[in-house]
């Protein structure tokens, strides 16, 4: 007889975000870019994790600009039919006009996302802006049709938005303050800025009254500081996001084993780290459940249907 693990349905993510924003303290939020980066997120005991458009770029070679909104609602759905955490979205522009956005609130949210970011750059976004980081931005007055729109769109209240701005790359800290305030009354429940100094940081923590989600960039920004966990906190920000870290690092394992492959015709792994390594991804997607109830099934013999037994 079969023992069925008791069934209890997990909390709702949007729930648990809204919980956590709730909470003092800096939500530490990893980028992830596939159902394993998030579920080895998970396991380690973060509560919220993050999909970036560039990470998502990355992981299917198509670029972050050249992504569609079902590339989107695909790879949240694999996401979040894995974990147990919030998701929050790189929505990019909202992918078109307010009319627009509001499908993408609905089909995202239908998704599994707990919340989305969406930002005042043009749409379809600059390939160039890989490049040089140059930003072509919409007037304020469109952004705050589209924040409207997006809070219009959620089906469920705790779903969360948050406004991004990137004024402060094409106007100053002032433009960024102005309207990340302008996102936050027109519905949006949280905003995100890309100040260039830790002076510029600090005051938009006191200026702006919304939450503020702060975006690292460990692998290199020219102008923009990162901040730990703590340094945030004693700022005043809510979350904390590092975009490309665990994609571009897992990139860069690959090609460091391919190319030893390549040249030496074998990849060196140590059999005392990797054999259990391997066992804990096992366990992470859920192979011993299924080990169970092949054995309650008396299913681990051979093909004919014995079960092994003569």
């Amino acid at each position: 007889m079969i023992t069925v693990p008791p069934k209890v349905a997990p909390q709702k993510t949007t729930a648990l975000l809204r919980e956590l924003m709730a909470k003092p303290g800096v939500i530490d939020c990893p980028s992830i870019f596939d159902p394993i980066s998030a579920k080895i997120a998970e396991s380690l005991g973060f509560q919220c994790i993050s999909l970036e458009g560039s990470a998502l770029g990355i992981a299917t070679c198509q670029v972050e600009a050249a992504l569609g909104l079902e590339d989107f609602a695909k790879a949240v759905r694999g996401i979040t039919s894995v974990v147990n955490i919030p998701l929050i979205v790189d929505a990019g522009a909202g992918f078109g006009e307010p009319a627009h956005v509001f499908n993408t609130i609905r089909v995202l949210e239908h998704a599994g996302a707990a919340g989305v970011h969406i930002e005042d750059q043009i749409f379809p976004k600059r390939f160039h802006y890989f490049a040089d980081s140059r930003v072509d931005v919409i007037p304020a007055e469109t952004m705050v049709e589209k924040v409207r729109t997006a809070a219009e769109a959620r089906r469920d209240h705790d779903f969360v938005i948050i406004g991004r701005t990137d004024t402060v790359k094409t106007h100053d800290i002032n433009e960024g303050i102005r309207r990340a305030n302008l996102y936050w009354e027109a519905g949006a429940d949280m905003a995100m800025l890309f100040p260039n100094t830790v002076d510029e940081a600090k005051r938009a923590a006191k200026e702006i009254q919304a939450p503020l989600n702060y975006v690292n960039a460990e692998h290199g920004e020219s102008r923009r500081p990162n901040f730990s966990v703590s340094e945030l906190n004693s700022m005043g920000y809510k979350v904390l996001y590092h975009p490309s870290g665990a994609i571009l690092l897992a990139c860069k394992a690959v090609k460091d084993a391919f190319t030893e492959l390549k040249e030496t015709g074998h990849i060196t792994m140590d059999p005392k780290v990797f054999s259990s390594f391997r066992q804990d991804i096992y366990g992470m997607i859920g192979l011993p459940n299924f080990y169970r109830i092949e054995k309650e099934t008396n299913c681990l013999g051979s093909a004919s249907g014995n079960g092994g037994k003569p």
